[in-house]
Formats: C-alpha cells, structure tokens, sequence
C-alpha cells in the first residue's frame, strides 16, 4: 500500500480463538495507515478426534484463544527439555597427548567423569587402542571403565617403538598430523554431538577445533601447577637461561638461583633455575610447550590433575592471572579401581598370611633371592598395599599423586622434563621424600653402597627423620581422602565441571 500498489487491505484483528492481534495493531501505527471499515466473519469450529470416537465418549472441552494455547504448549515443551536435560548424559570427547603419562591421566579424568553420568568418547590412535587394550585385564573394550568408549584416528604420528629417537620430530608430528584426522573423526560421530572437548594442554590445536565449532574446550595439564607456573611466567626468567644470544649469568646470578626471584607466586618456592635448564636448553620442545601454555587463553578452563592443598599458592596466583577457571581434581589417579580389600588405602588387613598371599598370586618373568620382575602391574593397587613402605620413583606426577594418595615416603630419581621440579616438591617442600641423586659421587653415578644406605634412611623405624616422612605422607593422604569426598575442594571442582556440560546442551 506505501508504494501505490494496492489502495485497500484486509487485516485480522481479532478473532475468539487468538483474541486480539497486537501485532497487526502495531504494523498499522508503524507505518501510518487507518482502519476505514469493519467486516465480522463468521468461523466454523470443528473438534478434532481419533477416528472411531463417538460424542458420549469424548471428555467436555473448553475453547481458548490460540495464542495461549502456543505459550502453554510451549511453557511444557520447556519443562519437559528441561526434564529430559537433567537426566540425560552429557557427551564428552577426550582427546590425550600420546604418551603413557598423558593417556594415564586422561583415563583418569574421564572415569571419573562418567561415574558423574558423562558419556565419553576417548580418542587415541590405532596403535595406541592396541596399547591400552593390551595393558587392561582381559584385552576386550569391555573391560574400559563403564561410559567410556574408544575411537580411533589413524596412525598419523611416529610409532611409540622408536619415537625417542627423535623426540621433537615426534612433537612436531602431533602438533601438524593429528588435527585433520580428529575433525573427521568428529564429523562422523553417532549420537549427540559432544558439549566439551576436554584435551591434553600438549594437543593445544584442540582448543582452535572447539572455537571454530563453539564446542567449549577443557584443557587438562598433567603436570605439577608449578612447573605450569614456570613456563607461563617464562618471559621473566632470565635470559642467559632462555637461550636468548650473547647473554652470560651475572655474578648474582647461575643455575643456583631459585626461581621465586623472577617469578613472584613462587617467591616462597625452593624451586631453582637448574630444575629447568634439561628442558629450557631444548628449543624445538620448549617451543612446544610454550604453545601448549599460550592455548590457554582460549580455552574455558584449566585442569590440573595435583590437589589444591598440593600448591594451594601456585593454583591461587594463577587464578588471578589467568582469565579462564582454574580447577584443580586431584589427585587425579585411579582409585575407583580399588576393589580388593586388602589393596584398599585404609591399612586393614585380616592376617599376616594375606601379604603373602597377595605376593604370591603376581605373575613372575624373574625372579631372585633380591626381589621379582613383573611385567606388569597395577601400580596403586601395589603401594596402597599395607606391607609397602617407601616407593623408589623417577618423579613423574601421576605416580607422585599415587604416592600421595597411598601414604607413601618417596625415593626420588627424577630424569628430565617435569620430574626435577617434582622432586623439588617432594623432597622440600611437602618432605614426603628423599632425593637419591644427593648421593651422586664426582662421577656422577650413585653407588649400590649408597643405593642401600638411601634405603635404609627411608625405611628405618626408629629415626626421627624416617618417622617425620612417614607422618607427613600419611598426613597428605588423608587431605586426598577428604578433598575427593563430598564438600571437598576436588570433589567441587568435578561439580562445577559436569554443571558446564550440562548448561551447554
């Protein structure tokens, strides 16, 4: 009509089955037109039924205007997806690093997870499915924890049989190949499409996956919150230890500096420069790393499989820089599979004989009057056992957290990568520990003499100092006991995950 074309128009304005239309109304002030006439039509109702009903069978009825008709039918179709909502389970794709730490703690996250109602897809590669089924119990995908299921990319990366060699090679592997694989993966999925992609720190290309499909990310740091700390802060450390050309140490400064001189949150730190300097001093992997620490930024939160009452500091200072949530769930280890008794963390046992008993039953591929090989075993079920009195460990942070969970003194080995800061933590400042490279000679080697002293340090029962280590762990394993149980910091922290997952959908 505004453009001539036409000089009249017929407009509903009521009707007894919607009542007034306000929206024409308002398309009549909108663009300045008037009402000329009124025309009344009659309408003809007619009651709809299931074929075959007769008159007398039919149950009285009352006519309503349509429109709230629409808002009741949609007021119930909202509280019967909220319903549906509450009960149905959130589906999760967990992506791990491929590596035996990685995959472990990733399995981890994901069986508790699903005992929370979550239903995961756990991908890995073909030759890492191979792995993990030939590490359960009876090789079969059954014997996954309950809500978990494998799926597989192909295998796009080094072999886990000779990838050492060339270590950055195979970092450089995972951060082009595996990407392209996992989109296809996820295209082709059955079922709900997932709420959160939960990845490795080590996979940060996951979290650019999740962006581009607004899928929210959860990025899991299997490693201590410190040594995250150190290589979010790594701007400021200094750099002769960075690498950066044509820079030396200054006098007051060397690898004997502790790290809280550069980095504020760890000013109370005993860590120092040289638990670094066997990673820093690799380029291509602190590259790596940098990368995974930088992802961060785009993820919806951060996890970490260490407790909270571990690096309470630590986890609190990040929380102030970071701008995403910072939720601590450790200890982050399995002891959902703690079902026999006598392998349970609570010390009973029924008799002497049972230690012998449980020893027995081990399968064997060697064995000495100085101890047993076993291929394999499960390793928490082995140091909750009662008669386990000290752990010797390269300090890696899924059998530190085992440790801790197992009131269980250390012996401390670290190697490379993460494990010196572990055994920082350990030995100084949670002092649940001993570190056995103190007896490393001018050679640098550890004697057997001195292998046997360290042992008997530990295991002694009469020294005071053996008695504070065992006091302490044991106090460290009822904080993981109440931090996992209901109202504890963990505990929450799970909470607060599956409430992302469900408010998503």
């Amino acid at each position: 009509m505004e453009r001539g074309a036409a000089n009249r128009a017929v407009l509903p304005m009521e009707s007894t089955m919607e009542g007034t239309t306000l929206r024409n109304y308002d398309l009549l002030l909108r663009h300045g037109l008037v009402v000329c006439q009124e025309v009344s039509l009659f309408v003809h109702y007619f009651l709809l039924a299931i074929p075959g009903t007769r008159r007398r069978e039919r149950e009285p009825y009352n006519t309503t205007p349509l429109h709230r008709v629409t808002e009741t039918l949609r007021a119930r179709d909202m509280e019967m997806a909220a319903a549906a909502a509450a009960t149905e389970q959130p589906h999760i794709v967990a992506v791990p690093f491929p590596g035996r730490g990685h995959v472990n703690a990733m399995m981890n996250l994901c069986r508790l997870l699903a005992a929370r109602g979550a239903e995961v897809t756990f991908v890995v590669t073909e030759e890492w499915r191979g792995l993990l089924l030939a590490s359960s119990s009876s090789g079969s995908p059954a014997a996954l924890p309950a809500g978990v299921r494998l799926r597989t990319i192909p295998n796009v990366i080094p072999s886990e049989h000779g990838r050492a060699a060339d270590h950055a090679g195979f970092l450089d592997a995972v951060a082009a190949e595996m990407e392209a694989p996992f989109e296809r993966l996820l295209d082709g999925l059955g079922g709900p499409p997932p709420v959160a992609l939960v990845a490795d720190t080590y996979v940060p290309w996951v979290v650019g996956v999740g962006n581009r499909r607004g899928v929210q990310v959860w990025s899991l740091f299997p490693m201590s919150a410190t040594f995250f700390s150190a290589y979010c802060h790594f701007d400021l450390l200094p750099p002769w230890l960075t690498g950066e050309p044509a820079t030396q140490p200054g006098e007051a400064e060397g690898s004997h500096q502790k790290l809280g001189h550069y980095i504020s949150n760890l000013s109370s730190s005993s860590i120092t420069l040289s638990d670094l300097e066997p990673l820093i001093h690799n380029k291509r992997t602190v590259k790596h790393a940098l990368a995974a620490v930088s992802s961060i930024r785009n993820a919806q939160c951060l996890l970490f499989t260490t407790m909270y009452e571990l690096e309470a500091s630590v986890i609190d200072s990040l929380r102030s820089r970071l701008s995403c949530p910072v939720y601590p769930i450790g200890p982050c280890v399995p002891y959902m599979t703690l079902e026999d008794h006598h392998n349970m963390p609570n010390g009973k046992v029924t008799s002497q004989a049972d230690y012998f008993t449980w020893l027995d039953t081990q399968p064997l591929i060697g064995d000495t009057d100085k101890g047993m090989i076993l291929p394999w075993c499960e390793q928490l079920n082995v140091l909750c056992h009662p008669s386990v009195g000290g752990f010797l460990t390269h300090c890696g942070m899924n059998s530190t957290l085992e440790a801790v969970f197992a009131g269980v003194p250390m012996l401390a080995l670290p190697l490379l990568f993460d494990q010196p800061i572990d055994c920082r933590l350990i030995v100084e400042e949670w002092k649940i520990g001993l570190n056995l490279k103190d007896w490393t000679n001018k050679d640098g080697l550890i004697g057997r003499d001195d292998i046997a002293q360290a042992v008997k340090r530990l295991m002694r029962s009469d020294e005071a100092e053996a008695k504070a280590l065992r006091r302490r762990a044991l106090e460290l394993k009822e904080a993981s006991r109440k931090t996992l149980n209901k109202g504890g910091f963990s505990y929450c922290n799970l909470s607060s995950l599956m409430e992302m997952a469900r408010k998503s959908r």
